[in-house]
């Protein structure tokens, strides 16, 4: 089964959650969890699904029966597969997280002597 946009935008925002929190949580015995209906709230109250609540629902289920994510003890996770398909994701956003990542933490007018900033209003 192919992931569709949506279907890939939930993987990334629930990929991302758990390696945040990952970070979190690192030298604390503790583990980040997040049910179904915590993931969703997260997702519509930040802004970041532009669908309905029953919709990314639905979304869920689909990844779901294609054994990308599971639903264990009532904890949203990866499966294998799904974590490998997140990986694939991540790698093909990998360029453009750099660009931002150098963007952000770097002065790149002095990078070149010929980069010039001119602010038009």
């Amino acid at each position: 089964m192919a992931v569709n946009k949506p279907q890939r935008h939930i993987l990334f925002a629930l990929g991302r959650y758990h390696e945040r929190y990952a970070l979190i949580l690192l030298d604390k015995p503790l583990q980040a969890s997040l049910s179904k209906g915590a993931f969703i709230e997260l997702l519509t109250n930040a802004g970041l699904a532009g669908k309905k609540e029953r919709a990314l629902y639905k979304n869920l289920e689909d990844l779901e029966k294609a054994k990308l994510v599971s639903y264990d003890n009532r904890t949203l996770v990866f499966t294998e597969k799904g974590r490998k398909e997140y990986e694939r994701l991540v790698q093909g956003l990998d360029p453009y997280f750099r660009v931002v990542d150098m963007l952000e933490k770097t002065n790149v007018l002095k990078l070149t002597k010929k980069a010039t900033m001119q602010l038009r209003w």
